[in-house]
């Protein structure tokens, strides 16, 4: 009761005092939840639900709403939405409500193990009636997103066959934009679009990799702090943990490698240049 007093009150204030000062905006199955725990051990980091999907699917019920979903309190406002990078419609409405300085973290993960991550993720989750009847609530707001039609109403289908489906859709320039599985790792294309936006500097990427290893993940949540204006030192003391671990009943079918590798390089090409981070998976 106390807190959603505290968020109501916290709609009244400054944009400047009640917004988020960053955006965790993907990529989707990358890391994202466990950066964002990560930060918020930091003392000077406001602590408030994750995946708030404002810019996306809540952006009609205005800003005073989305100021109310942060606690009324001084300190650094994440939004970690990893939704957020896939989607055209995001980085100009972020623009408009944000400060130009709001800072930017784009989490990367081979595009080939994120689809399969992410496909492994709606087969446990779409059978859920809640879950179902939410998609089905979107896809009826918007046709373009038809996770309902093709993971809720008929039997699920194989990771082949949802993979084969939006190559489909690809190849004749449907305007589907849901299921995404490949889609979203188009990352180039999302990247610049966002870039169109905000300015370069304001971005951070990480690779999802790096997270798995306790020094690089110590080393890049020190880079962090002064990049987003945080006293350092503040996660020194952080009990380092490698959580959000997704163990697979079934591996990745290794035959749709090579096919799914091809269509990623061709459409990421200049990835590492444009994020500066050594991707062993990206092309040159």
């Amino acid at each position: 009761m106390l807190r959603s007093i505290l968020n109501r009150l916290n709609g009244l204030r400054s944009d400047a005092e009640s917004l988020p000062g960053l955006l965790i905006i993907g990529a989707q199955k990358a890391g994202t939840s466990a950066l964002y725990s990560y930060l918020t051990h930091h003392p000077e980091v406001v602590k408030s639900k994750k995946e708030l999907n404002f810019f996306n699917h809540n952006y009609s019920k205005g800003k005073l709403y989305y100021k109310r979903q942060f606690p009324l309190r001084k300190g650094l406002r994440i939004d970690a939405t990893p939704s957020y990078l896939y989607s055209k419609l995001v980085p100009a409405r972020a623009a408009a409500s944000l400060s130009s300085s709001t800072r930017i973290i784009v989490l990367l993960r081979d595009p080939v193990a994120r689809a399969y991550s992410a496909w492994n993720m709606y087969q446990k989750i779409s059978s859920n009636p809640i879950v179902a009847n939410n998609f089905k609530d979107i896809e009826q707001e918007d046709s373009t997103l038809q996770l309902y039609s093709h993971y809720c109403s008929n039997a699920f289908p194989t990771f082949p066959e949802a993979i084969h489906k939006e190559m489909e859709w690809i190849k004749a320039g449907t305007d589907i934009r849901e299921p995404s599985l490949l889609r979203r790792g188009f990352y180039v294309e999302q990247i610049k679009y966002w870039q169109q936006h905000f300015p370069a500097e304001n971005f951070f990427f990480i690779h999802n990799e790096d997270l798995k290893v306790e020094a690089k993940a110590r080393e890049i949540l020190s880079r962090l702090e002064p990049f987003l204006g945080l006293r350092s030192g503040g996660l020194d003391s952080l009990p380092y943990a490698h959580i959000h671990v997704r163990a697979y009943t079934n591996p990745l079918p290794t035959e749709l490698r090579p096919e799914l590798t091809a269509l990623f390089n061709a459409n990421n090409k200049g990835l590492q240049e444009l994020t500066g981070l050594d991707l062993p998976w990206a092309p040159l």
